[in-house]
Parts: C-alpha cells; structure tokens; sequence
C-alpha cells in the first residue's frame, strides 16, 4: 500500500471490511475506524474497531474533511462500488489501494487505485490492473492480463496470459479464463466456469465448457 503509515478509514462493514482490517494489520496501518451506509451497523464493532457513522452524516462528513486520512472501499457489489466512489471522489481524502503483504506481484505489474486485494493473489509480469477492483483471496494473473476498473474477483479465480477484461465484470469463485480472450464490459462469469471463447458484453456464462445462460 502506498502509504503505509497513514491512518485509513474503511468504508463497509461487510466481510470485504473485515478483510480490509485483516490486511490493514498485516500492513501495520492504523485503521481510524469505519464507515458505512448501513444505518444499523453505526455504533458497533468489527474486531474490537468502531463504526463511526453512517455516511452522509455530519459526522461523517466532518472526517471526510480532513486530508490526513485515507480510506479504502471494502464492497463487493460492483453498482454499490460505483455509488461509493462517485460519492468519496468528492471529498478531501483519497481512495488508496490496500493489498494484503502475503501476495506475489511482479515489480513489472501495474496496479491502479481504490483495490482492495485479499492475500495469496499472484499477479504476474506485466499485467495491468485498472481501479477500484476488488481481488479476494489466491486469485492469480498470468503474464500480460489486462484489467479495467469496477471487476470483482472472487477467491481462486484464474485469470490466463493475455486475457483483455473490460470493466464491470464479475468472475466467481474458480471460474478459469483461458489465455488471450477478451471478457466484455458488464459480463458475468459463473462460480466453477472454464471459459474457452470469448464472452460477449452483458451476458452470463456458466459451466466447463463455459456457455452464455438461455
């Protein structure tokens, strides 16, 4: 993570919030608290660190004033992503990545900003991930992927060389891309699929051999 040292606020109190905590710990980062826009969940506690308040709020709104904090979206849901950042973008803290230290990436891969990455993910030589990507635990990049931004990768998803993601896709839990095919904008990749040819934008696709659902 790019800094290390600076208090965070995660926003979410999901399980993707309380993988954050885990990998902010790894990391040694403060973690200031969370934020969320589940009005029941202020005031409690995800592993011994407060909810602060419901965004929106003028409690929220006064630490989303403050540029010495950063803040890390912890959301699985891809439409739920998109309201978060288009909200936060707007306030003075930055969305940062948060990677887990227990992963394998290549000094030749490029990452964007706003991911949340679980551990055990290998990303390999040259492949280009976008933003705001949520990457949970052990799911690998070969050489020369290509990601853009708002995907959600669920654990054990294989992704093969050369493989061109557009945004907004879903690929479930160990679903297998075969090299150099191209997932298209809104697709989603059923849970177990072995994808062979390419999947057109919007659709759904599931099984070994991967097909598009009637």
């Amino acid at each position: 993570m790019e800094e290390s040292k600076t208090p965070i606020i995660i926003i979410g109190t999901g399980p993707e919030a309380r993988a954050a905590l885990d990998a902010a710990n790894a990391l040694d980062v403060m973690v200031y608290g969370f934020l969320t826009d589940d009005e029941s969940a202020v005031s409690r506690e995800i592993n011994d660190i407060l909810v602060i308040a419901k965004l929106g709020n003028k409690d929220s709104d006064t630490l989303l004033e403050d540029e010495n904090i950063k803040l890390v979206i912890a959301a699985r849901d891809i439409e739920h992503r998109h309201n978060l950042v288009n909200y936060l973008s707007l306030k003075k803290p930055e969305i940062i990545n948060l990677i887990h230290p227990f992963n394998s990436i290549s000094a030749y891969a490029k990452i964007g900003k706003g991911n949340l990455i679980y551990p055990g993910a290998i990303i390999h030589a040259n492949a280009m991930i976008g933003s705001y990507n949520l990457l949970e635990t052990g799911v690998t990049f070969d050489q020369d992927v290509q990601v853009a931004d708002f995907c959600t990768f669920q654990s054990g998803a294989r992704i093969g060389r050369e493989v061109m993601i557009e945004k907004d896709v879903l690929v479930g839990m160990g679903a297998v891309i075969h090299p150099g095919l191209n997932i298209g904008e809104g697709a989603m990749i059923g849970p177990g699929a072995v994808v062979l040819t390419d999947v057109e934008a919007g659709s759904t696709v599931f099984g070994n051999p991967a097909k598009p659902t009637a």
